[in-house]
């Protein structure tokens, strides 16, 4: 572990603990910035350098250092006002006129009328159309067998050169899955980005926009055939038909949505949320189709989520490719 000495009265503090940031407020009175600037910068704050200001530059707690510009100093709007209140008034440079800004600068010009030396797109159609009889010089005979001659055996060789980085930088000759999936599991704890929360959610989210069943709040939208009260949601056709099948037998009002269970992959020794998609009573139901099945871990993961459910005193059923064989045995014993 790096120990990191405290300047002020030389005890020492784990680089990455936070111990010399709680030390420094506790027994200095101090914040890791003004710390900062006292033991680096002889207590003078640095000051931003865009060039406008002599405002105080932004302390980055994560990296410890100051910025050399402040964020908002970057942005373009604020650096067009800031040059128009120093009096700048760019004019174009051939008519004098009025220029547009770009990026935070003004154009040289004010439009292609004004740039020197302009490509006349007019004048060259009329010089090929009277030269070859056509008004772009791609439709002359041979042009193109020339240019594909020319840049060929140059796209070979920058495919050749682009094959060989792979080589070196990839030990299978490109994209490496086992090194993703070691990087993944070691930033996020897990194999591949579909599996974190936050980016399931979203896909979710993204999922209930472009349904059909869902309006553009996300709220499930039920066909006035059927039965669902508001409180039930539905996210695909298979728990749709599930719904439809409740429907039909007369049991749709003891339906409830599912609840949200922790259960542990014991291969990555993670552990994750689960929600199942609907209840009846003391048994939790996830509906799934085969190949969302096996793109969700297979049977593995159906084995640790019965688990988890189980352990909580409900019982489990998943209903596969529409197979309600268990659910409705299940629906004959409690009547």
């Amino acid at each position: 572990m790096k120990l990191e000495k405290c300047k002020i009265c030389d005890n020492n503090y784990s680089q990455k603990s936070g111990h010399l940031t709680n030390h420094l407020k506790k027994y200095h009175k101090l914040s890791l910035e003004d710390y900062i600037v006292l033991t680096v910068y002889n207590n003078v704050h640095p000051k931003c350098q865009c060039g406008y200001c002599n405002d105080n530059a932004r302390f980055n707690v994560r990296t410890r250092k100051f910025v050399k510009i402040n964020a908002e100093h970057r942005k373009f709007e604020w650096i067009k006002e800031q040059r128009l209140k120093k009096g700048e008034t760019p004019k174009c440079s051939t008519c004098g006129g009025d220029v547009n800004w770009k990026r935070g600068k003004p154009n040289k010009y004010c439009s292609f009328k004004c740039l020197p030396n302009r490509w006349n797109q007019n004048k060259v159609k009329d010089t090929v159309r009277e030269r070859y009889g056509v008004d772009n010089s791609f439709k002359i005979s041979g042009v193109k067998e020339r240019i594909q001659e020319t840049l060929g055996p140059m796209r070979k060789n920058m495919a050749i050169k682009c094959n060989e980085t792979k080589k070196i930088k990839y030990e299978n000759g490109g994209f490496d899955p086992k090194n993703f999936k070691k990087t993944m599991l070691e930033n996020h704890g897990v194999e591949h980005p579909s599996q974190i929360p936050k980016n399931r959610e979203n896909s979710s989210n993204r999922m209930k926009i472009n349904n059909p069943y869902f309006d553009e709040n996300g709220t499930p939208k039920h066909c006035s055939s059927t039965k669902y009260n508001n409180n039930l949601y539905f996210q695909s056709s298979y728990e749709k038909h599930f719904l439809d099948l409740c429907s039909d037998i007369k049991i749709i009002d003891k339906i409830d949505n599912g609840h949200s269970y922790t259960y542990l992959d014991n291969d990555k020794n993670f552990g994750y949320r689960m929600l199942t998609d609907f209840s009846f009573g003391d048994i939790e139901i996830e509906i799934k189709s085969k190949w969302i099945l096996e793109k969700q871990g297979g049977s593995k993961v159906v084995e640790a989520k019965r688990r988890a459910v189980e352990s909580s005193g409900k019982k489990y059923i998943l209903i596969l490719e529409k197979d309600y064989t268990e659910f409705l045995s299940q629906i004959i014993k409690n009547q």
